[in-house]
C-alpha cells in the first residue's frame, strides 16, 4: 500500500487538518490481481469500497489527520485467496500536522486458500488479526510500521509455512504442537 500526503495550505492548525491518501497494490505470484475486494472502515463502520482492476491497484483520499484521529481497517479479499487486514491510526499531534505529508510504500500479497481444511483453519486463526500496523510515530514525524507487532505475525506465519511444506504426517504432528503453543 503506498500512503502520500496533501496539506492544502498553512492555515492554523485548528483551521485546517492533513490529509492522507492511500494508494495501493493488490498483487498475487508477483502480478497485480484484478477483482480483489477492498473495503475502508472506519471507526467500525464501512466507509468505502473498491474492486481493484486488471494492474491491483486502489485509492482511499482525502483520509482526514488530526489530534484526535480515527481508526481504519483496510480489508483486502477475493473468492480462493485468504482476506488480509491491515490496521491505519490517523492521529497526528496537533504541531505535527502542517509540516507533515506521510508517504507510505507498501504492496498487499494475497495468497490463494489452502485446500486442506486444518491448514486453512489455522491459517485463518493467525490472520483474523491486521497482518501489519501503522501510525503516526511523534519522535520521528513519520508514519511507522509497527515492526513488534509485524515480527510476532510473520513468526506465526513462517511457523505455517513450516507446517505447509512438511509431509501429511509431519504436517498433522507440527499443527497439534503448533495449536498447544497459542
Amino acid at each position: 500500500i503506498s500512503v502520500t500526503g496533501v496539506q492544502t495550505c498553512a492555515l492554523p492548525i485548528s483551521q485546517e487538518p492533513g490529509y492522507l491518501t492511500i494508494k495501493g497494490k493488490v498483487v498475487c505470484d508477483d502480478a497485480g490481481l484484478s477483482g480483489a475486494k477492498v473495503i475502508l472502515i472506519k471507526n467500525g463502520t464501512k466507509a468505502d469500497e473498491q474492486i481493484t482492476k486488471s494492474q491491483g491497484r486502489f485509492t482511499f483520499a482525502e483520509l482526514i489527520l488530526s489530534p484526535k484521529g480515527d481508526e481504519y481497517i483496510i480489508k483486502i479479499s477475493k473468492a480462493g485467496h485468504v482476506t488480509l487486514k491491515q490496521w491505519l491510526s490517523t492521529k497526528v499531534p496537533a504541531n505535527k500536522l502542517i509540516k507533515y505529508y506521510p508517504v507510505w510504500t507498501d504492496e498487499v500479497e494475497l495468497f490463494k486458500k489452502v485446500s486442506a481444511l486444518e491448514k486453512e483453519k489455522t491459517l485463518i486463526s493467525i490472520l483474523k488479526k491486521p497482518i501489519s500496523k501503522f501510525s503516526f510515530n511523534s519522535r520521528t514525524g513519520e508514519f511507522a510500521d509497527d515492526l513488534a507487532y509485524f515480527s510476532t505475525i510473520k513468526a506465526r506465519i513462517e511457523r505455517l509455512f513450516n507446517i505447509l511444506e512438511a509431509d501429511e504426517r509431519e504436517q498433522y504432528r507440527l499443527i497439534v504442537a503448533y495449536r498447544l503453543k497459542k
